[in-house]
């Protein structure tokens, strides 16, 4: 294998648009705007795989490459077909590459072409919430859905991760979306994330809904999930967000009767069958509910005491 000065020498032999490629996926900052400065030089130069130096720039992650190329009248969205194509955007955000991303998205990269999902679901899905905070802010959209009917916040649930589900749940994204087995974001956090995790109580702070039947797991709520996996922390906070413990899954089991395992969950199960909630309680869940996902996010701005805003939350 030849070293670094035979790979420069060699490169130096070929095409300027083969050099430009190879200095865009290196970071060769200095011979990259050496060959721009050619007239006869093609910045959208495609490779054998029709990838071109602003997308190997992108996915390498070097920013000022990228704005060399953006400036030199590259094409943002290279030259695929835009609507599915793989884009710079997409790659630099799957990487992480936030700086990448910001200057993309300043030159108009399309936001919501799809590979097979769109930038702002990869960035979910891979817990960039660098990129994911870009993304939002551009205008991506939030409630684009996979194949399985999932939104980027179902993903980040299943993938527990935090930031980007705090992100995702304060813009418009559908709290309560189901996808295609009937799951809702928080019924993904409730099997996900592990016990105690700050994910499931942004989620039902916000308005996120307890009691919705999945058609997992039997038609399983999110308490019959918690209570099955033994997930005490979890339980209480479902609990004291008006979850209902007489709801019954489609074999007729309640959540205590799947927490048969779990000696704690299900003493507190039958705790609250036994006595149900005081008037405080229920009318706390009767304005939660009144206000929704939305008014909940605006709590803060209502003229209302303090102490009662963090009632309501």
């Amino acid at each position: 294998m030849g070293n670094v000065n035979d790979i420069e020498t060699n490169i130096e032999r070929k095409p300027k648009e083969a050099q430009l490629l190879y200095a865009a996926e290196n970071g060769r900052v200095d011979k990259l705007n050496a060959l721009l400065a050619q007239k006869d030089v093609v910045v959208d130069s495609p490779n054998s795989s029709a990838v071109t130096p602003l997308f190997l720039a992108a996915k390498e992650g070097h920013d000022e490459c990228v704005r060399l190329l953006i400036e030199a009248g590259a094409s943002v969205d290279g030259i695929g077909v835009v609507a599915n194509a793989l884009t710079p955007l997409w790659v630099a955000t799957y990487a992480g590459h936030k700086n990448c991303v910001k200057r993309l998205v300043a030159a108009g990269a399309n936001l919501n072409t799809k590979f097979p999902e769109t930038p702002l679901f990869i960035a979910a899905r891979e817990g960039r919430a660098d990129c994911l905070k870009i993304l939002i802010e551009a205008g991506s959209c939030v409630n684009v859905t996979n194949s399985r009917g999932q939104n980027p916040l179902h993903i980040a649930c299943s993938e527990v991760h935090e930031s980007c589900i705090e992100l995702l749940a304060n813009t418009e994204c559908e709290l309560d979306a189901m996808d295609q087995s009937g799951c809702t974001p928080l019924h993904h956090a409730c099997i996900n994330a592990p016990d105690g995790h700050r994910s499931v109580k942004m989620l039902v702070q916000l308005g996120a809904a307890v009691n919705i039947s999945s058609r997992s797991w039997n038609h399983a709520t999110s308490l019959h999930f918690c209570s099955q996996l033994g997930k005490l922390e979890n339980l209480k906070l479902l609990l004291k967000y008006g979850a209902n413990v007489f709801i019954k899954d489609k074999c007729g089991h309640t959540a205590r009767d799947r927490a048969q395992k779990h000696p704690e969950c299900e003493k507190i199960l039958q705790e609250q069958e036994e006595h149900p909630p005081s008037l405080l309680q229920l009318c706390c869940w009767t304005v939660r509910g009144v206000l929704g996902s939305k008014g909940l996010k605006r709590v803060h701005e209502l003229p209302i005491p303090l102490s009662l805003q963090r009632f309501l939350l």
